[in-house]
């Protein structure tokens, strides 16, 4: 018997651009995820029944669940500041939660595209999680911790005892980069590092250490404001926010926008 598997994502209903965009990407380039053994997990906060029923009707071909996140379990949770984007990332740590009995859970940001055949995330070997090194911009090198944008997560690691040690972990302190701390300080020594073409971010544009990564990406990474968003920010970046406004402008070509 074939193990499940599955993409995970976390969307709440400001996302939803994002996530049309990420999902037309996706399967662009990789097909293979239309197959039976493979499942869309949609975390959800906050979406409609309008919603839901819009990307079950949109994405038809492949099969999609929709998950409650556990809000209640997040209260005593510790928050810095009132930063709303911050506060929301506590909730990736739901992908620990078991909610299916899934040989491994790839789990990515909806601020993203996929330019390229990420089959090898599901294959590789990957004992208890994988993932990308962070971007540091100012000096042009990688981080030795992993960015929580995506991240590979074996069946070792999906179940309670993972879940609430992180939980418990998400109440003791507060954090400047929530879910990607304690998931680094929880898993160290064990973390997996993936190639950095499986999460280019939108600041490496212009890299002079990295021009080899940016020539072979398969994940951009839209980092901190969102190429939909009006905001000086996104001016740096324009080849990057380029590639987004593609993605978009096909993904209207071929499907009614999702809302």
């Amino acid at each position: 018997m074939l193990e499940r598997k599955a993409i995970m994502v976390l969307l709440d209903r400001n996302m939803l651009i994002g996530f049309n965009v990420l999902m037309h990407s996706l399967f662009k380039y990789n097909n293979w995820l239309k197959d039976k053994n493979y499942d869309i997990i949609i975390l959800d906060d906050d979406l409609k029944l309008s919603n839901r029923i819009s990307i079950v009707t949109k994405f038809f071909e492949c099969n999609i669940l929709f998950v409650d996140v556990m809000k209640n379990n997040y209260l005593n949770v510790k928050r810095q500041g009132t930063n709303e984007r911050l506060v929301k990332t506590y909730y990736k740590l739901e992908m620990f939660r078991k909610v299916g009995d899934y040989e491994r859970i790839v789990f990515m940001d909806v601020d993203m595209v996929i330019t390229g055949d990420i089959s090898e995330l599901f294959t590789m070997p990957v004992e208890y999680i994988a993932g990308v090194k962070g971007y540091h911009p100012k000096e042009d090198r990688l981080h030795d911790y992993i960015n929580s944008g995506v991240l590979v997560v074996s069946k070792n690691c999906i179940n309670d005892k993972v879940y609430n040690d992180l939980l418990k972990m998400a109440c003791d302190i507060e954090r400047k980069l929530p879910d990607q701390e304690i998931i680094n300080e929880y898993f160290k020594g064990k973390i997996n590092f993936l190639p950095k073409i499986y999460n280019v971010e939108k600041r490496m544009e212009g890299t002079n250490n990295f021009k080899d990564v940016l020539k072979d990406k398969r994940i951009v990474h839209y980092v901190n404001y969102k190429p939909w968003e009006n905001h000086k920010e996104n001016e740096k970046y324009p080849a990057m926010i380029s590639l987004w406004l593609d993605y978009y402008r096909m993904f209207l070509n071929e499907r009614e926008h999702i809302r």
